[in-house]
This record gives structure tokens, sequence and C-alpha cells, in this order.
């Protein structure tokens, strides 16, 4: 069992103020046909109205494929897990058929997963407005665009032959000014909507945009530009929102491609 890492603190721990905080900030779309969904992975006072929306956009499948990047650098270069995974709001079966297509690039981890909370935050929502799905958790330790790109393949031939959908856990730009923040993130925004693979690494590394999820991101990209797909900015805000203060901010975004 993978027990959660930061209910309590991420999101609320109990299942009644879990539901009450989701039923309360909210709305889900009426069109939920996305295919892939980029949400925010930030405690859910700064970025859940985000990640929710972003969420409530995906269409209902079987299984979601949810690649977040390892922040503790405890993992592989892509870690799976084999374990149940545990919230407030119940427990979710890990789907092995899929994972074990992909274990010529990836290996089951769960040290990469033990207190990873980019994959968990996202769950709460899927498991309040899904019901009877698996998931498949992958831990991005290595971000570059050639594993990115290698790891989408591996995805888009899942596609062919289950219904899935995918969910890139990613904050934006970390601890600058709004202003500064803003200016980035539109940068990156803007290539993301473009299916832009190259002009995003580019991008975020000609800008220095710390954005702690690009790998995630960058296989959301190619995922949409093979499905031809088309992106949609649903919204951007900033911890400044929650905080007040505009001097140290993390940016949020929430981006569906249907």
């Amino acid at each position: 069992m993978r027990n959660p890492a930061v209910s309590g603190t991420f999101y609320p721990g109990s299942k009644k103020e879990l539901i009450d905080f989701i039923e309360k900030n909210v709305s889900v779309t009426e069109s939920r046909d996305g295919l892939v969904a980029i949400s925010p992975h930030a405690g859910y006072r700064y970025s859940g109205r985000v990640a929710g929306k972003s969420i409530s956009t995906l269409r209902d499948v079987d299984t979601y494929i949810i690649v977040g990047p390892d922040h503790h650098g405890r993992g592989a270069a892509l870690s799976l897990s084999k374990d149940r995974w545990k919230t407030p709001l119940g427990e979710i079966e890990v789907d092995t058929g899929i994972s074990d297509k992909l274990t010529d690039i990836a290996v089951y981890d769960s040290l990469a997963h033990e207190q990873e909370h980019s994959i968990e935050v996202q769950l709460p929502f899927l498991q309040y407005l899904h019901k009877d799905f698996k998931i498949v958790p992958i831990s991005m330790g290595l971000q570059d665009k050639e594993t990115a790109i290698e790891l989408s393949q591996k995805i888009l031939e899942i596609m062919e032959e289950y219904e899935v959908a995918l969910i890139s856990s990613s904050d934006f730009t970390h601890y600058e000014s709004e202003s500064s923040a803003k200016k980035k993130d539109k940068k990156a925004i803007e290539k993301i909507l473009n299916l832009d693979i190259d002009g995003f690494y580019n991008t975020v590394r000609k800008n220095n945009i710390s954005i702690c999820g690009y790998g995630p991101i960058a296989v959301a990209i190619e995922i949409a530009r093979n499905q031809e797909v088309e992106g949609e900015l649903l919204e951007y805000t900033t911890s400044a929102e929650t905080t007040g203060d505009r001097n140290q901010v993390v940016g949020y975004a929430a981006i569906n491609f249907r």
C-alpha cells in the first residue's frame, strides 16, 4: 500500500473535509472530453481550485496515466509503482497490465513514490469525479527532452490499445515576483499551446524558468501533438492570490487538450 504522504498538509486529511473543499472550490466543466491535462500540485489552498478545474475536463476512461516530477531525487530516471494508492477518499489500484508495458524504459521503484506529492495530490479529484478507474503513476527523475519523447512514444502505443488519459503534474515559476513569474510563464505556456516541444525546452532554458515538472509537460506536448488535439489555457494564477505576497510567488496553470 502506498499510504498518503501529504494528507493533512497539502490537502484535508479527512474524507468530509476533502469532499467539502472540492465541492466548494472546483467548478466541474460541462465538456469533459479532454485527453491530456496539465495540473499543478501545490497545497490545495494555493492551487487546488486550478488543479480541480484541469482534471475535471478529462474524459471518463479505464486508466489515468499520471506523470509527475521527482522532487526528492530518491528514484530512478523513470519510476513506476505497483502499490495500491490510498487517500482519504479510498484506495486506487495500479494498472500493472499497462505499467508492465513501460518496463523497457522504466522500473518499479516504490522509494521514488514514498514521499513524492506531485502525483498524490491529483488523486482525490479523480476519485471525486470518476468511479472504477485505475492509475499508472510515473515519477520522472530525469526530465530531458529525449526521455520525455521516449516516454511519450510508449504512452502513444498504449493509447492505441487502451482507453487512457494523461495528467502531467507541474507547477510553473517558483519564488520570483509575480510580474516576473507571469512574464516567464506566459512565454512557456505559449510554446505548450503551440505544441512546440523544442521551443518549450529552449524557452525554459533561455529564460531560466523554474518549472519543476517540465518533463511531464513535455510528455503532454508530445502526446497532444501526435493525437492532434488542441490545447486551451483554462486558468493561470499565482500563490499571491492566497498569500497576498507578490514578491515571492509560485505560478499555477490549468491546461487541457481535447
